[in-house]
């Protein structure tokens, strides 16, 4: 399939940093930003099967609510509320099999959730969030192969887990959007 010359350039400025969008007027327009929650909430009442998802709001429902935790998922679904509303209930199904059915799945993760193998994969280098974003004011999220220190992939995963969900609670991330580099050097 070929792409349009639109979309070829529309490409190349996301890989560069350099994206168009109109996704801050919907932010700045309270009234265009409560529609988009009331369209999450039609959708998600769409959603039947998200045992997760009605777990979490049962357990804490200002957390599953609230409007910063769903803006974070319309941006990432740059504003389709349908789109968004699937992504909230796939992230509470992942986040019940990464951590079970407890507390952690109705709030934020905290370090101190993470159990000692997790914290050797987060501690080890091998993923590593920069603190100078890059040309297009993107984070920039490294992984340095040699520095790999995990025993399973759970552990590895709720570690990603644990960085990823650190990262996006900036809302600059969260309009800009991750570089990841990884450095594969093998001794």
């Amino acid at each position: 399939e070929k792409l349009s010359i639109n979309e070829k350039d529309e490409i190349t400025f996301d890989l560069h940093g350099v994206a168009d969008t109109t996704d801050g007027e919907i932010e700045d327009d309270p009234s265009a930003l409560k529609a988009k929650m009331d369209e999450i909430d039609k959708e998600l009442a769409k959603i039947q099967d998200k045992p997760a998802y009605e777990r979490a709001k049962y357990l804490n429902q200002a957390y599953v609510e609230d409007t910063s935790f769903r803006l974070m998922f319309l941006r990432a679904e740059r504003f389709d509320s349908k789109a968004a509303a699937l992504l909230i209930v796939v992230h509470f199904q992942k986040k019940l099999e990464l951590f079970g059915d407890t507390e952690i799945l109705s709030r934020d993760l905290r370090l101190d959730d993470l159990d000692s193998d997790d914290l050797d994969c987060v501690k080890s280098g091998f993923m590593q969030v920069c603190p100078v974003k890059d040309t297009g004011e993107r984070t920039v999220f490294s992984f340095f192969k040699m520095l790999k220190k995990y025993k399973t992939l759970e552990n590895l995963i709720r570690a990603m887990w644990y960085i990823s969900m650190a990262m996006v609670q900036d809302q600059d991330t969260q309009k800009k959007g991750v570089i990841t580099v990884v450095y594969n050097y093998w001794s």
